[in-house]
């Protein structure tokens, strides 16, 4: 055992993906293996150093809690049939369509194609907003499709000191559009964002969480809709929504899900942005926040002309690793939010270590466009080591494009240290929330790669 740690110690300062494949072809068991009691404490020892090379915890002992009994995680180089993959032909014909299969079929849903009719209307615009600062446009999305109808409402900022076409931010918002700004103009969002919803939200009351001077001030260009707009967030399966559209889509364990219906409207919306002259189509980046992170890592998944996924503090479910059990287990998801997943996603209930994929190959559908993560010091429930350890463990992938560490960091980074490479992490102070913090670190990562 000494020599097989000897080698691997040697080997580490190559590539985290040596490193992790060494472990694998020598000791397959051996990755990810705690116990949690004393009796095995020379097992528990030997466990943490390999843990400790992996991610770097400072706080071992807590992640160390953390499992019960051995586990390895799902492998992300080798297919369903045991082919090792080793080529970029092999991941993207072989490994890239089945991870992405599982996905669909086993956790967020099938996701439909367009719908019979899709018109896009500019019913207000603004060259002097904010100050002079921006132009505004609100854009109504109509769809018509099984003689069903739902419109969702968008809010587009440009900044109009730009020298060019612009890169984006492409979100979500919880309380309606109204509410990242206090400009009168913007319509206020009559549909509910919740069941116990029983009024709108007030203006600006999110304003916190958009920092539009910050955004447009560097030159980049801001869109958003609401989650109500699109899908109300509950249960039950609603007709007055972008779900509404294709009721056959339910009736099936992959059914078309809350966050597939929120992932897939991102798309929607998309479709008009890049054909707008302001707008930089290549340099579109997709962002959320939370629940809205979830579904950010989804719609970056399924759309390719995303050229950057920001996940903040999007925990289970998002980038954190299920297999950990830390903060939110899958039974928490599906007893509180069993819209959001599909039918399929139930049976891994009290199954967490024996699902077959996790949250790292999620992220690895991304390569080779950026993806950055970012987690809070006081946010425990989404994880902050697991969304790190997920991101870290996507680097394979990445290098089949001949990416080499793509995020260049083998250990948790100290709070409010981010690190930035082709991909990007940090771990900033304070609770669950998208803070100005945030979105000064998304600005100086996609300004290194987004040249604008």
């Amino acid at each position: 055992m000494g020599k097989i740690f000897q080698y691997v110690l040697d080997t580490t300062k190559n590539s985290v993906f040596y490193f992790h494949f060494i472990l694998l072809d020598t000791a397959p068991s051996l990755c990810y293996a705690f116990h949690e009691t004393r009796v095995h404490v020379m097992k528990t020892f030997l466990t943490g150093v390999i843990v400790s090379l992996l991610i770097g915890t400072t706080g071992m002992a807590q992640d160390t809690a953390s499992f019960k009994g051995s586990e390895v995680l799902p492998e992300l180089l080798r297919s369903e049939s045991g082919l090792q993959i080793k080529t970029l032909d092999e991941w993207k014909f072989i490994r890239q369509p089945e991870l992405y299969e599982t996905f669909s079929k086993e956790m967020y849903g099938c996701m439909p194609g367009l719908p019979e009719e899709i018109k896009y209307t500019v019913f207000e615009s603004s060259t002097n907003a904010l100050n002079g600062l921006a132009t505004r446009k609100q854009i109504t999305i109509s769809m018509v499709n099984n003689a069903h109808k739902t419109s969702v409402d968008l809010l587009l900022y440009l900044p109009n000191a730009a020298r060019g076409p612009a890169p984006l931010f492409l979100t979500l918002n919880f309380k309606g559009n109204h509410a990242i700004s206090d400009e009168p103009e913007i319509k206020i969002c009559e549909k509910k964002m919740a069941p116990s919803d029983k009024e709108p939200y007030p203006r600006a009351d999110a304003s916190s969480r958009w920092p539009l001077d910050l955004i447009l001030g560097k030159g980049y260009a801001v869109a958003t809709m609401a989650r109500g707009d699109i899908a109300i967030d509950g249960k039950g399966f609603p007709t007055n929504n972008v779900l509404g559209l294709f009721p056959e889509l339910q009736n099936r364990k992959d059914n078309f899900t809350t966050i597939g219906a929120w992932a897939w409207t991102l798309s929607r919306a998309l479709d008009f942005l890049e054909k707008q002259p302001e707008i930089n189509p290549r340099q579109v980046a997709v962002l959320g926040h939370s629940r809205l992170g979830k579904t950010a890592l989804w719609a970056g998944v399924n759309d390719p002309r995303f050229a950057a996924v920001i996940s903040n503090d999007s925990g289970a479910g998002g980038a954190a690793l299920s297999r950990r059990m830390m903060g939110e287990t899958i039974a928490d998801l599906c007893r509180a939010f069993p819209y959001w997943f599909c039918q399929n996603f139930q049976k891994y209930v009290g199954h967490d270590k024996e699902m077959p994929f996790d949250q790292h190959q999620l992220m690895a559908l991304i390569a080779p466009r950026h993806i950055y993560v970012a987690s809070a010091e006081d946010d425990a429930w989404a994880d902050p080591e697991g969304e790190f350890t997920s991101l870290m463990l996507a680097n394979p992938a990445f290098e089949l494009f001949g990416i080499q560490a793509a995020l260049p960091a083998t250990k948790m980074p100290l709070v409010n240290e981010p690190v930035h490479g082709h991909n990007g992490y940090h771990m900033r102070t304070g609770k669950h929330d998208l803070s100005r913090y945030d979105w000064e670190n998304y600005i100086e990562f996609l300004d290194k790669h987004f040249e604008h």
